[in-house]
């Protein structure tokens, strides 16, 4: 059930539009291989854009006329220089069954990396989210399909890492879900976000470096 024309805007910290694309161009092509992304067959009605982003938060929307399926990617081509990204979040309709939001995410480098996975339901009523999955659940499994954490309703002991890594508190014994994961550099992950109970609404994923 893919969207057959989803259609890309990005916005910056103050919600004032900054770049936007409907059918992507073929000159970004060879952009793609060089990140590593797959490539497109020409003609198609995907959505990309490269663009240079300031400092501080933004947020880019996916949207098509027609419902379904959307994968957003970002590729980061310059992690080693002047900024990174520390943190993501994307926002979407979970239920039951394969109704699920699932996130893939690579950690570049050597070493290990500690990083902070929160599934967020109830807490998206606080602002101003309309229908949040009351009780969400996340998994996280490593390249090889093998399953390294997962978590229902988080636990307090972890409470000091969202301070450190600048997310939002939460109240002492909500149904979100979070773990603190140490992972190793120079491999690929998935989050899948699912509902625990059944039911149907709006769940965020946030990764925090």
């Amino acid at each position: 059930d893919a969207v057959a024309d989803p259609r890309l805007e990005v916005f910056d910290g103050g919600s004032v539009q900054t770049a936007e694309n409907d059918d992507w161009r073929a000159g970004d092509a060879e952009q793609f291989a060089r990140l590593g992304a797959f490539s497109l067959p020409p003609g198609s009605a995907d959505a990309a854009l490269i663009v240079d982003l300031p400092p501080g938060p933004g947020t880019a929307h996916a949207w098509a006329t027609g419902g379904g399926v959307v994968l957003v990617e970002i590729y980061d081509p310059a992690a080693a220089t002047r900024s990174k990204i520390v943190n993501l979040s994307a926002r979407a309709l979970v239920g039951p069954g394969e109704q699920l939001m699932i996130g893939g995410f690579n950690v570049s480098g050597t070493g290990d990396k500690r990083l902070l996975i929160r599934a967020m339901g109830p807490q998206l009523a606080a602002f101003g989210v309309e229908n949040p999955l009351a009780d969400p659940e996340l998994v996280l499994h490593g390249s090889g399909g093998a399953q390294l954490a997962a978590n229902d309703n988080w636990h307090p002991d972890i409470a000091w890492s969202f301070d450190a890594a600048g997310a939002a508190a939460l109240p002492a014994g909500s149904r979100d879900a979070a773990v603190v994961v140490t992972l190793t550099a120079g491999d690929t992950y998935t989050v899948i976000v699912r509902s625990a109970n059944g039911a149907t609404g709006e769940a965020l994923l946030e990764i925090y470096e």
